[in-house]
């Protein structure tokens, strides 16, 4: 199967990088499964409700000829919810990959210029995305200096 992975490098939370760095590595664990759990509601989200990338650019309708011929259930990139099950997140030592392993996930998410098919972004980290991450950070932090 093929894999379609999200890396994304934090630069904004460079300023707790020295607190970060002081965690235990299962501290460090759960922080970054509360992360992974929320990036990956997100991108469920996206898939089933949102149906934009995670810049807010709503994604390309179907094409005419493909609507007519589309079993009538399902929204885009829905039709039988496989893809949006697939996403899960995996974490290691320090960071959190996000995914599925759907064959034909990456090329819902890049496209298919041979095929016709279009970009419809669905993994990625919007601003409103990064501010979550920022909370979950900062209160993991402030349990964390307390306890």
């Amino acid at each position: 199967a093929v894999s379609t992975d999200l890396v994304i490098n934090l630069r904004g939370l460079d300023p707790f990088k020295r607190t970060l760095g002081r965690l235990s590595p299962q501290r460090l664990e759960r922080l970054l499964d509360s992360v992974g759990a929320m990036l990956e509601s997100q991108t469920r989200e996206r898939l089933a409700e949102g149906k934009k990338d995670p810049e807010g650019k709503p994604w390309t309708p179907w094409s005419p000829d493909y609507a007519e011929r589309r079993p009538p259930k399902g929204g885009l990139l829905e039709l039988s919810g496989d893809l949006i099950d697939s996403i899960a997140f995996e974490t290691s030592a320090s960071t959190v990959t996000v995914g599925s392993n759907m064959v034909y996930a990456l090329t819902h998410q890049e496209g298919d210029s041979k095929r016709g098919i279009p970009a419809r972004p669905y993994l990625g980290v919007s601003d409103d995305d990064l501010e979550d991450i920022g909370d979950v950070v900062m209160r993991f932090i402030a349990r964390e200096m307390w306890s």
